[in-house]
């Protein structure tokens, strides 16, 4: 088949996902355009992302991860701590991930990694492809083309349109709407277990260390920047629910007394003194689960639309990124002919499905091991996970294989290896030259981007 030059791409919403698909499809030469709901792209939801070396692996690729490294923290310890404060586990991210795969883990707020993803795209692309304040109500296909109406009134068509607007997904409705009648239809709404609730403080503790308090029911997480700490705090619900809660404000305050004598790493603090200097606030149910189906006809999913899991191991935007390189992989070969459409999508999800339940799993086991949901959870947690030697067994022989697994971009000219540990990566950068042809517009760090 000849390769199309009128393939384009409707890309609805503008989160991190979002964005690096922005970035990926511009840099293969693909047509698109982006819709966000939010009138900008400068929104603080007081939340902090955690960057992973295959991640920043990719970002390399587009040209990124020096942008990504200013604005970001490396993450060299992570700390278990019970209710009273004692210590029981010391985990070294060099030892583990860094020995592994080249690099520890990067902390960025999630304000500055939006801002940055956005700001880093050229002024004519920004001017002419992204769209803030198109909050899309509904979306069709036809047997070529599928197309999105926003609450506006505005309509965009394309040749095909990616879901990455999250667990509230317009998209994903519009494929389950058209499934019904299937044995793959998958539900409205994925199913939470817990609820989260976060705040932002001023710094207190160090800014390389990740704090977790485990206990019956309830656990923190904490990390900090140079100047913010992040504080994230799982609750247990009393039953489960596919409910979306809107929780208020009294809502927020009577699960923050819950948490109230809780440690703020070992400054000797307790929660209660940091939470009158909150300055962001939020509270959410934390759903978790995965579609049999992430795509139908002209409609594909990727990120949270299609599998969502709990933060508390810092894995779900980092698979969705996995998720923006395969898509824009296969693409590529439907752009250039070399493969049709179902066969193409259907190559996405048998390349990520996997490893995204697999990642769906391993999130729902670490919440539940730093919740304590039973005696199980618990005594892995304080008895066997803390022993350094096993969990550097365990990390070596189940989890690194795994990250060494991810995804490159195919059709990407190659950049220089800049992550290399003990474990090789299974997919290698691409030569100088890249397989493919794209006609991106192949700016290095920095080049010509926008600013605002």
């Amino acid at each position: 088949m000849p390769r199309d030059e009128s393939f384009s791409a409707l890309i609805v919403g503008g989160g991190p996902v979002g964005l690096t698909m922005a970035h990926a499809l511009s840099r293969v030469g693909i047509d698109f355009t982006l819709l966000e709901a939010n009138g900008s792209f400068d929104e603080d939801l007081g939340a902090a992302i955690g960057l992973f070396p295959n991640t920043l692996r990719v970002m390399s690729q587009l040209r990124l991860c020096e942008k990504l490294q200013s604005i970001g923290e490396p993450l060299h310890y992570k700390v278990h701590q019970t209710y009273d404060g004692k210590v029981y586990d010391r985990v070294s991210y060099d030892s583990l991930i860094k020995e592994n795969h080249g690099a520890v883990p990067l902390l960025c707020s999630r304000r500055e990694l939006i801002s940055t993803l956005y700001n880093a795209l050229p002024e004519n692309i920004v001017s002419s492809k992204i769209h803030t304040s198109k909050t899309v109500t509904s979306v069709t296909q036809t047997d070529t083309r599928a197309t999105a109406t926003c609450s506006d009134g505005t309509v965009y068509s394309a040749s095909i349109v990616i879901g990455a607007e999250g667990v509230h997904s317009v998209v994903r409705r519009s494929i389950q709407a058209s499934m019904r009648v299937s044995d793959n239809f998958d539900g409205d709404s994925f199913l939470a277990e817990y609820r989260l609730y976060w705040f932002t403080y001023p710094r207190v503790t160090e800014m390389d260390h990740c704090y977790e308090v485990h206990g019956k029911d309830l656990s923190t997480l904490m990390a900090s920047n140079q100047d913010i700490s992040f504080m994230f705090v799982y609750d247990r619900l009393p039953t489960p629910t596919r409910e979306h809660v809107r929780y208020t404000t009294q809502d927020i305050d009577e699960a923050a007394k819950r948490a109230a004598d809780l440690p703020i790493g070992t400054t000797g603090l307790k929660q209660s003194q940091v939470w009158d200097k909150r300055m962001k606030v939020g509270m959410t149910n934390a759903p978790e689960g995965i579609l049999r189906k992430w795509f139908h006809g002209w409609l594909v999913l990727v990120g949270d639309a299609a599998h969502v899991v709990t933060p508390t191991a810092g894995l779900g935007l980092n698979a969705g990124i996995q998720d923006v390189v395969a898509l824009t992989n296969e693409l590529c070969k439907i752009r250039d002919g070399r493969q049709d459409l179902e066969s193409g999508l259907q190559r996405y999800v048998d390349a990520r499905w996997e490893l995204a339940n697999q990642i769906k799993q391993a999130s729902a086991f670490e919440t539940r091991r730093a919740g304590w949901k039973n005696y199980i959870y618990q005594f892995l947690d304080r008895w066997v996970l803390s022993i350094p030697w096993v969990a550097t067994l365990l990390y070596n022989k189940l989890t690194a294989p795994k990250v060494a697994e991810c995804l490159v971009f195919e059709e990407l000219p190659g950049v220089k290896e800049r992550f290399k540990g003990r474990v090789k990566w299974v997919h290698p950068m691409p030569s100088p030259v890249a397989s493919g042809t794209a006609s991106g517009w192949g700016l290095q760090d920095g080049s010509a981007a926008h600013t605002r």
